[in-house]
């Protein structure tokens, strides 16, 4: 076994420790009337992901230097990205529009993103199926984070633009081989790791402020989807630093959650104060 796969086993085993810690506080959160129905399909999302993790260990474990056939670990991952997406519809309710942009350019960009996985792969059913719920917690992210304000109009453009050239340069990382290679890899490794590194500093940003709560929340989600992401378009040691960032976004996904009742339960108080 490799120094590569030992630093991956290593970061499996501590992202379980994590998803046993942020379960726990979280199903207590479940329970607090007030809090809403996100914090319980938070909890079982993650349960789902430890489910995925486990696997992924043991496969690792068992089989080094093997690729994961289509298996439990997808179907896991899969739950976890759809139990999110039916909790931010839950949070979002009837406040947020349709939002024709915010779909187009989620529905453009995951297609493309499922061209890649299956040139990668060659897997196609599984690329297909398992990639389709990726638009939709996309979109939802989008659509949140336009309504927040999460994002101004400038980090939107610079946003989408950024991740078009991604998958451009993805697209022509097939077609190229040597100097040229190596610049196309060192490009989307710096914007891959750029925009995580952004993502994760607004993230910090907004969980400190004594506001904006769902700002907090829509973006740690949108965090945890771009690191699930990177970590798809890598390999080796990159992979182990998508996985890394992966891990450390999930106590912050918590935080946010936190947050995010607190204000439930604020809302409920005003609404009690109005009916007396």
């Amino acid at each position: 076994m490799s120094i590569t796969e030992i630093f991956e086993i290593s970061i499996q085993l501590l992202q379980v420790f994590v998803l046993f810690f942020v379960i726990y506080l979280s199903s207590k959160l479940m329970v607090i009337e007030g809090n809403g129905p996100f914090p319980a399909f938070f909890t079982f999302a993650m349960i789902s992901f430890l489910l995925s993790g486990f696997y992924s260990s043991i496969y690792t474990i068992l089989r080094p230097d093997t690729r994961m056939p289509f298996a439990v670990d997808e179907i896991a991952e899969c739950a976890s990205l759809l139990l999110i997406s039916a909790g931010l519809e839950a949070v979002a309710g009837k406040n947020q529009k349709f939002n024709i942009g915010a779909l187009i350019f989620s529905f453009l960009f995951i297609l493309v993103n499922i061209a890649l996985w299956i040139a990668w792969s060659g897997e196609w059913g599984q690329d297909i199926i398992f990639g389709i719920p990726y638009i939709y917690i996309t979109y939802l992210l989008l659509r949140g984070m336009f309504y927040t304000h999460a994002i101004n109009m400038a980090e939107r453009y610079i946003a989408a633009i950024v991740s078009s050239f991604l998958v451009l340069f993805h697209t022509i990382r097939f077609y190229v081989s040597g100097t040229a290679a190596t610049a196309v890899d060192i490009f989307c490794v710096v914007f891959e790791y750029g925009i995580a590194g952004w993502l994760f500093a607004k993230c910090i940003f907004a969980l400190r402020q004594s506001v904006d709560e769902e700002k907090s929340l829509y973006l740690t989600c949108t965090l945890y989807l771009w690191t699930i992401l990177i970590s798809y378009m890598s390999a080796d040691a990159l992979y182990d630093i998508a996985l890394f960032i992966n891990t450390m976004t999930i106590p912050l996904m918590l935080m946010a959650v936190k947050k995010n009742c607190r204000l439930g339960v604020r809302e409920d108080d005003v609404q009690k104060g109005e009916s007396q």
